[in-house]
């Protein structure tokens, strides 16, 4: 424990070195080349909160323009508006957990343009429907902002009619899934009901009013048990709503529904984005113990929920586009052996990379100089930073240089002022 705070407090003592003697030259009060500890940076915030002030009304953290397919490169290091009904359908789950919490205190929902999802619109608007779904991958160190990416990606085609479907956090599927039972279809698989009525739940919140209007039917006749049968030619809307009633069928509806939005996908009847944060997760050893051996684990390649969202990642369908993230939290952390790359070749495996090849690879970065002054001013505009101090070149500096302009780590920091 120690040893990770020494390191914060050395950093914090640098950046107050670095604060006095640039306040030293303008203040005849002080001398000497001693240091000052928090505490006396704080009081002279207060005492002269004026000094070295951030100069408000230059710095634009904002963009009028609410809808995402209007984003381009020069709104990046903005934020834009999001809408209530866009968070309830799009991003009611799947970012960090502290973004909620800012949301509800800053009474609005905002977040920030930035550059890599600015590509990956750019390669949508420019691609070819009539080939393979392309394949993209985001990734970058914890807590660079692969999520939010992610969130405005899927705002971005939702706002265009596309088909959304979305897997929040991967890992969750094979780490705390609630109900585990033999599978009914094919032998030596695990089914997960919950889990898959879940995502069929998901489906139709994010996609309800488009697929009414859309009016999707199936391609063949489904039979369930004797009673139970899908007709073809039914509508797709029934066939989700049956396995969100008969629970029991959820995963085998599941792997239906998948196949039916390839299918529509394919015929240019909807254009489907597939969402997926921590898709490395897929290619990791369960937390499922196996009955034969208390020591064995099954593997998540062993679950029939893996196994549809990995043929939903094929590209062997058209009219739609598959972006995924790859993160560390997604993997299962060794004490011999800890992560030591954030790249996806590392952290998807042989067996992962080789399945998902070929894909763009797209690096989210730390947040440059022109976003991280606008996240701090968009702080200082909602009154999350209060302290005066904070109001300073000097106090932005050092909160900076604390988080290394990494966008969670600014966030924790700036949370103290």
């Amino acid at each position: 424990m120690f040893s990770i705070v020494r390191p914060v407090l050395r950093r914090s003592a640098c950046a107050c070195r670095l604060i006095t003697s640039s306040s030293s030259n303008n203040s005849s009060t002080e001398q000497g080349s001693g240091t000052i500890n928090f505490n006396e940076l704080f009081q002279k915030g207060i005492e002269n909160p004026i000094r070295n002030p951030v100069k408000k009304g230059l710095a634009v953290c904002r963009t009028n323009q609410t809808d995402p397919s209007q984003h381009t490169i020069r709104h990046e290091g903005l934020y834009y508006r999001v809408a209530p009904e866009a968070i309830q359908r799009w991003m009611k789950e799947g970012l960090h957990p502290d973004i909620y919490p800012l949301f509800r205190a800053f009474n609005e929902s905002c977040l920030m343009v930035r550059r890599p999802a600015i590509e990956i619109m750019e390669c949508m608007r420019a691609a070819d429907y009539s080939l393979p779904a392309i394949r993209y991958m985001l990734y970058g160190r914890a807590g660079s902002g692969k999520s939010s990416t992610l969130a405005h990606l899927m705002h971005f085609c939702g706002s265009q009619d596309w088909v959304i479907t979305h897997v929040p956090w991967a890992p969750v599927l094979h780490r705390y899934s609630k109900e585990r039972v033999p599978s009914t279809f094919k032998e030596g698989r695990i089914d997960q009901p919950a889990d898959a009525a879940k995502w069929l739940s998901r489906l139709m919140t994010t996609n309800d009013p488009l697929l009414k209007t859309l009016n999707l039917k199936t391609h063949r006749k489904y039979i369930w048990s004797r009673r139970e049968v899908t007709e073809e030619g039914d509508a797709l809307t029934e066939l989700i709503d049956f396995g969100l009633q008969r629970v029991k069928y959820a995963p085998d509806v599941m792997g239906a529904v998948i196949r039916e939005l390839k299918l529509h996908a394919s015929s240019g009847n909807v254009k489907v984005l597939v969402a997926i944060d921590g898709v490395n997760g897929m290619w990791e050893q369960t937390r499922y113990i196996r009955e034969e051996s208390r020591h064995k684990f099954f593997h998540a390649q062993e679950l029939t929920i893996v196994q549809h969202l990995m043929e939903f990642l094929k590209n062997d369908w058209t009219g739609g586009a598959s972006v995924c993230t790859v993160d560390e939290g997604a993997t299962i952390k060794e004490m011999n052996d800890p992560l030591t790359s954030y790249m996806p070749r590392f952290l998807l495996g042989q067996k992962g990379f080789d399945f998902l090849d070929p894909f763009i690879p797209v690096h989210v970065p730390d947040y440059s100089d022109k976003e991280a002054n606008s996240c701090l001013d968009y702080y200082t505009d909602r009154k999350w930073i209060q302290h005066p101090a904070g109001l300073t070149e000097a106090g932005r500096t050092e909160m900076f240089f604390l988080s290394c302009k990494n966008p969670l780590e600014l966030y924790k920091v700036s949370r103290r002022w």
